[in-house]
């Protein structure tokens, strides 16, 4: 018989003995192997026969069973076929060397695929059949499956089960997050109580509503208040328009103002100071090259084996092409592949994946133009697959004369873990900013020179608020002047030793929605012509 490269035809034959011998370790093989880890052709379809037969119920079965069932599926047709399953019982070794046997043959298997997949890209990349930019990406994705193909499974006990899971309460009680992330936004945290590791995320909207401009406050929070790093994928604004949402947010500068030139030297002061502070944050981008499902896999997983990112962000998911086969079996299969390969790219890296989604245009042609479930654009399973849907709808964009002037109801459809219901936001829309809303409280418009510092996009500031040592406090007034025993202008990042020390911020600072501050040490200037 002849030796394939990386195998050993012993090993293979002593591991198919063992399991006709003893029928009680086929599990312990099946669980772990597949057919394609036995290199030699033969023994490759004897262990096909002896795996179907015991995942479909069969769990006894001996060399004359497995000839025969060989001989009437037509897999084997070679008369010494039987000699052959003879002979991988005379091989067979003692029991106790299973597990060895097995680590052996799932080593060579993966040295043997991974010489495969070798060749298969030196053929694409001489052939020119995949675009050049692709298949680095695709290279990636091929190797990481790869390397999630050769981990071994293991079982759990329901004790392994539910220490984890009391384990988990115990947090919950002790008013602990604990794995995951939170939005930053109170009033939907209290609903959600967190987003877990593993949890797909559709935030759903009809254009113009304000999709992006939440998720880079999410994307804030969890950077800047957190301390995860989070990877972004725009595939449809540029990292330079983003960065440019992202110090409007946190300076409260609107965007109108700097494309007309019309900033004060203090609205100038507050961008350098936020562009100081996301600058040093651990965000990471992409807003070109990942326009294909696994060119974005590839690139997620990479940014997780570099940076462990703690969250990814998709804008949007209808941009993402799926591979060739789905995309000539129509959109909305295309769209099934996509959605499911991301809830399945959520479990493998075990972080949340937020992605952005369109609704369909029928929103648009009813009279209540609330969204809801059946509005997802182009598959259902996008419903199916996502464990959080949120839709985002702002009355005042319909209706000029709305009594609800920049509220964006945040309306929770799917919760798999949790709540449902409707949680109201202000939305600066001049400087994409969002922030909750308190119970009596009327939103109002930010004005021009408006600046709510701290907080991020937490609660409305109720009462003075105190973190940090006594003597390195900053008092903001009323008229957000500097106080009497300040020199510089206000918000200017101060020689603060600790992190995390902020400010403290009174209670009659001006209303609307607060921004974060944390100050660091040693800004750095940006130059400004304006």
């Amino acid at each position: 018989m002849q030796q394939v490269v990386g195998s050993n035809r012993e090993i293979e034959q002593a591991v198919i003995g063992v399991m006709l011998m003893n029928n009680g370790k086929i599990h312990e093989v099946v669980k772990t192997l597949q057919e394609d880890d036995f290199g030699q052709d033969d023994l490759r379809k004897i262990y096909a026969v002896i795996k179907n037969l015991y995942n479909s119920g069969q769990t006894s079965m001996d060399d004359v069973l497995i000839r025969d069932k060989l001989m009437a599926d037509g897999s084997y047709v070679d008369a010494n076929i039987h000699t052959t399953i003879i002979g991988c019982m005379n091989v067979s070794k003692s029991p106790d060397l299973l597990e060895a046997y097995i680590e052996s043959i799932k080593n060579s298997g993966l040295r043997r695929k991974y010489a495969i997949l070798m060749e298969e890209l030196r053929q694409h990349a001489y052939n020119g059949e995949i675009e050049t930019m692709q298949l680095l990406p695709i290279a990636g994705q091929r190797v990481a499956e790869l390397l999630k193909s050769s981990d071994t499974i293991k079982d759990k006990t329901i004790e392994d089960i539910i220490k984890a899971s009391m384990c988990g309460i115990g947090k919950m009680l002790n008013g602990e997050v604990g794995e995951g992330i939170t939005t930053g936004f109170s009033s939907l945290d209290r609903k959600l109580f967190k987003i877990e590791n593993s949890d797909l995320v559709l935030i759903a909207a009809r254009p113009s509503m304000g999709k992006t401009a939440f998720a880079l406050n999410i994307v804030e929070n969890v950077a800047l208040q957190q301390g995860k790093a989070v990877g972004f994928f725009s595939l449809e604004m540029n990292d330079e328009q983003l960065g440019q949402r992202m110090i409007c947010s946190q300076s409260g500068v609107s965007l109108q103002k700097i494309r007309d030139c019309n900033i004060t030297s203090e609205e100038l002061s507050r961008m350098d100071e936020a562009a100081n502070r996301i600058s040093r944050a651990p965000f990471y981008f992409s807003d070109k090259g990942c326009t294909t499902i696994t060119s974005l896999i590839a690139t997620a997983k990479k940014w997780k084996a570099e940076h462990d990112i703690g969250l990814i962000v998709i804008d949007y998911l209808q941009l993402i092409s799926g591979s060739a086969k789905t995309s000539r079996s129509g959109r909305e299969q295309e769209v099934s592949e996509i959605s499911r390969s991301l809830k399945l790219l959520a479990k493998d890296l075990d972080i949340p994946i937020i992605a952005l989604s369109q609704l369909n245009r029928s929103v648009e042609y009813r009279q209540d133009k609330r969204p809801m479930l059946a509005d997802l654009r182009e598959s259902g399973s996008l419903e199916q697959d996502a464990d959080i849907i949120m839709f985002l709808y702002r009355e005042d964009y319909y209706k000029e004369d709305s009594d609800r002037p920049n509220v964006c109801d945040v309306i929770l459809s799917k919760h798999r873990n949790g709540a449902l219901g409707t949680v109201e936001l202000y939305f600066g829309k001049d400087t994409f900013h969002f922030s909750v809303l308190g119970k009596d409280e009327e939103p109002e418009r930010v004005p021009d020179n408006g600046y709510y510092p701290e907080d991020a996009v937490q609660t409305p500031i109720q009462q003075p608020v105190n973190v940090g040592s006594a003597n390195q406090n900053t008092n903001v007034q009323n008229n957000c002047q500097p106080t009497p025993n300040q020199q510089s202008v206000n918000y200017q990042p101060t020689n603060i030793q600790q992190p995390n020390e902020t400010q403290t911020v009174t209670k009659n600072a001006p209303s609307g929605p607060p921004m974060m501050s944390d100050p660091v040490d040693d800004p750095f200037e940006f130059d400004y012509a304006v």
